[in-house]
């Protein structure tokens, strides 16, 4: 009786281990390169920035994302006139 819940304690450590160890991997990155594109637009919508600030930020933003070959998120070269 002793061996047997031993054995079954035994086997299932290394099982508890996996499914902890899975739990904290870490999942797949953003799928678009974001920068400043929402502080930019915020800034844009509440009149913090101008909108010549607002396409520097965002033409910054667009080389970094090229230079990371990460496509920019949806709207973007809209709002920049690509």
């Amino acid at each position: 009786m002793k061996g047997s819940s031993l054995a079954r304690l035994a086997a299932g450590v290394p099982l508890a281990a996996t499914l902890l160890l899975t739990g904290c991997a870490t999942g797949p990155g953003p799928l678009y390169y974001w920068g400043d594109y929402q502080p930019a637009l915020y800034g844009h919508f509440t009149k913090e920035t101008g909108p010549q600030e607002q396409i520097a930020s965002l033409e910054a933003g667009l080389e970094k994302a090229r230079a990371a070959g990460k496509p920019v998120p949806p709207g973007y070269n809209a709002v920049t006139g690509h």
